[in-house]
């Protein structure tokens, strides 16, 4: 199975890397050199301004506005300001051809496809992704609710983490063996950002057109990646010794195995243990969660002790809350800020802040 988790997203000379990149973990996720400064904007008044200017003449004006409106079901948008950049970054480096392949795959399209295909743009794989994406889902392009579904994914309301399959079967978003937390929370990082391997994931379908679909359900083809995520995971968590798959998933190893795709995240991944016993310590890590899943950048959380521990996934905020995906439950779950801050979160069993895989975000 997948191949679409070996493959390496090299980092272009568009990424560029922002002040903080000599910083340690907490103060690059934070955007500062200054451990005593507060966060720094996620992309500057300038850069979104000029990121609005390309994609604009793509999709014009009022186009452009409107994909910034497309939500998910919670009321997240799909595109992020970061996000914005990072599209816009991708088709400066396109060159003529590159861009007029991208303004093909957006001619006529719906809003809905439009805006996962400026998402796709965002991941780094290039104007042809873009142009197969649109053809890999011509025969739904007019259809929102199938596309949200199949692209989107994960809602991200409150309750139960569903997808809905073609014949309307909700089918759970959980972690299918009592080790493979980490691994999930790194799949549906993935489908978080990328439509091409939500629709993979989903479906079965592939982007290039001669490779025929799998023809599995959604639940072996899960199943499948968890394990395979895993072993790569762990293979090389101690150097060259592997860790024990029994004991889950280590920080680090989560940390090196999502940095192996930083065009795709458009961030570096670094692990800090939380040192629940100073206030401000707290949150500075809240505020590096905050940060990244403004973006739109999630942000793996370890809660417990030690090898006793579990791994959740911060994807955005609201009321007063950070909003987690714990794989556990198969749920999604808001944590009170005030837990956070205390250093109690209290998600599937555990309350203890461990660690924070923190994204330091490639800015601009």
């Amino acid at each position: 199975m997948p191949e679409l988790w070996t493959v390496v997203h090299r980092v272009k000379s568009g990424l560029r890397r922002g002040p903080a990149a000599g910083a340690g973990p907490l103060d690059a996720a934070l955007g500062v050199l200054d451990p005593e400064a507060p966060p720094a904007p996620v992309v500057s008044d300038v850069a979104l301004g000029r990121a609005r200017e390309q994609l604009g003449a793509l999709l014009g004006p009022a186009g452009l506005a409107a994909v910034e409106e497309v939500r998910r079901g919670d009321g997240r948008p799909i595109l992020t300001h970061y996000r914005l950049v990072l599209a816009a970054d991708r088709l400066t480096t396109a060159g003529v051809e590159g861009r007029e392949t991208v303004v093909k795959a957006l001619s006529g399209a719906s809003l809905a496809l439009s805006t996962y295909l400026v998402a796709m743009l965002a991941t780094g794989q290039g104007p042809r992704a873009v142009e197969q994406l649109a053809a890999a889902v011509a025969p739904h392009a007019k259809d929102a609710k199938w596309l949200h579904r199949h692209l989107g994914v994960l809602s991200g309301l409150a309750g139960p983490a569903t997808f809905v399959d073609d014949d309307g079967a909700p089918l759970r978003l959980r972690q299918l063996s009592p080790t493979t937390c980490g691994p999930t929370c790194a799949i549906l990082t993935r489908v978080l950002l990328d439509p091409a391997y939500a629709l993979w994931l989903t479906s079965g379908e592939h982007l290039q057109p001669e490779r025929s679909g799998d023809g599995l359900p959604f639940e072996q083809r899960f199943r499948s990646q968890q394990h395979a995520v895993h072993e790569a995971l762990t293979r090389k968590a101690l150097g060259p010794v592997p860790w024990p798959r029994a004991l889950g998933s280590p920080p680090w190893a989560l940390a090196a195995f999502l940095n192996r795709f930083p065009n795709l995240t458009g961030a570096h991944y670094g692990w800090v243990p939380v040192d629940s016993s100073d206030p401000v310590h707290l949150r500075r890590c809240l505020d590096a969660v905050l940060r990244g899943v403004t973006a739109g950048v999630p942000v793996p959380v370890y809660v417990g002790r030690h090898v006793d521990r579990h791994v959740v996934l911060a994807i955005s905020a609201r009321n007063e809350a950070v909003v987690v995906y714990d794989p556990a439950a198969g749920a999604v779950v808001d944590v009170p800020l005030a837990d956070w801050e205390t250093g109690r979160v209290g998600i599937a069993g555990w309350d203890h802040l461990e660690s924070v895989v923190v994204p330091r975000l490639l800015l601009y």
